[in-house]
């Protein structure tokens, strides 16, 4: 179990940035003599050496099997709220460690990363090759910072295989999506049209 759970946990803590600052701890999977740990401040899952932990989910192993073999990508609406655990921690709620088991896949961590990081503005933009791009692709919020690949003037966002062009913003790839994007001078400063286009939050 411990094996299988790092196999899939730990490829998505890498990428949840915002989802690993909000939990800021170690939660215990407590399935007896398979206790994991799930820590999201080192983005690790290994098995439980009496480390501490600020929070804890008691479960009965065969259910935390089922939800690896069937590759459940939403444990709360399929294990939590069947009610079939306990849960235990030290210090208050937090809606973060629940939200990263909505989120199971890498397509689903993208779109809750994205959701976290248009509530805080710093978050939003990123520069590479003399523009200033939009952060979230306007497809399913995956980061461009790690999926953006720039090649020709066009961004290939390579969750999806979605591209824009830079100079324009324009989506090549659907009609209705457009990426927020500024031309920089060498100051780092908007330069051009570009400085017209109008930064509109994403749904």
């Amino acid at each position: 179990m411990p094996s299988s759970l790092r196999d899939w946990f730990e490829p998505l803590l890498e990428t949840a940035d915002l989802t690993c600052v909000g939990v800021n701890g170690r939660l215990l999977i407590d399935c007896g003599e398979q206790a994991v740990v799930v820590d999201f401040q080192q983005r690790k899952v290994y098995p439980w050496n009496n480390e501490e932990w600020e929070y804890r989910f008691q479960v009965d192993p065969a259910l935390i099997e089922s939800s690896i073999i069937r590759h459940v990508e939403d444990w709360v609406n399929d294990l939590f709220l069947s009610c079939r655990f306990k849960a235990e921690r030290k210090g208050p709620y937090n809606e973060y460690i629940y939200i990263f088991f909505k989120g199971l896949t890498p397509e689903r961590i993208q779109y809750i990363e994205g959701y976290y990081a248009e509530q805080t503005p710093e978050h939003q933009f990123w520069e590479s090759n003399g523009y200033r791009i939009q952060r979230r692709c306007p497809h399913l919020k995956a980061d461009l910072t790690r999926f953006g690949k720039i090649e020709d003037g066009i961004l290939t966002c390579t969750m999806h295989g979605w591209q824009f062009e830079l100079a324009t913003g324009k989506c090549l790839t659907s009609d209705d999506r457009k990426l927020f994007t500024q031309r920089l001078d060498k100051d780092g400063k908007p330069t051009g049209e570009e400085q017209q286009q109008e930064w509109v939050k994403p749904p």
